[in-house]
């Protein structure tokens, strides 16, 4: 799954087989319930948020770097 320098919101209650790359701006990342991701989440630039929901799979966050909740 490839975005674009926009917003995008992407919630996987499902399987999700290959990367996921939501490139720049501000995305939103949901590991839903019952959800798993067989590839990598790159979150690309801009403020962006990621919800774990309790009964997700396992994951792998590619670029992850801890920012300040304000």
């Amino acid at each position: 799954m490839l975005g674009g320098a926009g917003e995008e919101t992407v919630t996987n209650h499902g399987s999700l087989a290959g990367d996921v790359m939501l490139g720049d701006g501000a995305d939103t990342f949901v590991f839903g319930e019952g959800g798993s991701l067989a590839g990598g989440l790159f979150l690309g630039g801009g403020d962006d948020f990621v919800q774990i929901e309790i009964g997700a799979g396992a994951a792998r966050i590619e670029d992850f770097a801890a920012g300040i909740l304000g």
